[in-house]
């Protein structure tokens, strides 16, 4: 009976911290909020809340990703109007505000083997059966943003990832980059970085892949039926050199680019570093596996 009365005495014991912790936080004082102050505080919060509707969420969200929409496309219009219509419908005094951005769109890509033997790369994305959206006519393309124009012919070298170990070793066996096309892996490092060491280094263009081994067929199901890359996917995105410095338009890093405003040059090597846009000099392009 001792034993018991004492594990008693302590779960009783624990009942009273447990509820006396819980009676403590509704008292805690919340930043930027006056102790007298905090009632109005929770009536905000139980306005937002309750006032979503998942239903309505699901609605909206279908409505403005039915079409591709990526900047500067009639989609982004379509939607931004939309979005306009409903903001007025629910009495915001709103307005759509537009700025002046470089974001360059390919008219040609061609990647092609000439020699020993001649081979033309694909360059679209095939379409899944179980996924409509696959064969959008206006999906954006398969390209590296702000990579350089022009046709350039070279010699293959394999840099791996891309890193700067990778570009150590290259160096260290006496690999000259000056005029070739480097072939270089997804992952374990930024784009934009691999794509510019290769530059440094005299590389005239740079092809980048995923690898099954760090996104594809060897980590799990592919999609659709799981989250993993598909061996005919290409991964788009920037191979501009300020990413990680300034967001949006590489021609105004660090203020607005409303008309009229101060422009940097796309290439402007001939200026200090301090004036140039981040636009890398480098033929740049993302490539599928089973090209």
């Amino acid at each position: 009976m001792r034993e018991m009365s004492a594990g008693f005495r302590r779960m009783a014991l624990g009942l009273i911290v447990v509820l006396g912790c819980r009676e403590r936080s509704t008292t805690l004082p919340v930043r930027g909020y006056p102790a007298d102050m905090l009632d109005s505080l929770r009536a905000r919060e139980a306005v937002l809340i309750d006032t979503p509707d998942s239903a309505r969420v699901n609605e909206y969200s279908r409505i403005m990703s039915e079409e591709p929409n990526h900047a500067g496309s009639p989609g982004a219009r379509a939607v931004a109007e939309w979005a306009l219509g409903k903001f007025r419908e629910w009495g915001f005094d709103a307005e759509i505000e537009e700025f002046a951005a470089l974001l360059p769109t390919p008219t040609l890509r061609r990647v092609e083997l000439v020699g020993p033997t001649r081979f033309v790369a694909k360059m679209q994305e095939p379409v899944l059966a179980e996924d409509k959206d696959s064969g959008d006519k206006g999906q954006l393309p398969t390209y590296n943003a702000y990579g350089a124009d022009g046709d350039v012919q070279g010699e293959l070298v394999f840099a791996n990832f891309g890193n700067a170990e990778d570009y150590a070793h290259l160096d260290s066996i006496g690999a000259d980059l000056r005029g070739k096309i480097v072939i270089v892996k997804y992952g374990r490092g930024v784009r934009s970085a691999k794509i510019k060491q290769a530059v440094e280094r005299g590389a005239i263009g740079c092809l980048i892949y995923s690898d099954p081994e760090e996104d594809g067929f060897t980590r799990g199901d592919v999609y659709p039926k799981g989250p993993w890359r598909p061996e005919d996917a290409v991964q788009r995105g920037t191979a501009a050199d300020y990413a990680a410095m300034y967001a949006g338009d590489p021609l105004s890093p660090g203020w607005s680019s409303k008309k009229g405003s101060r422009r940097l040059r796309p290439h402007a090597d001939e200026i200090g570093l301090e004036d140039r846009s981040g636009v890398q000099c480098c033929r740049a392009h993302p490539w599928r596996l089973h090209a």
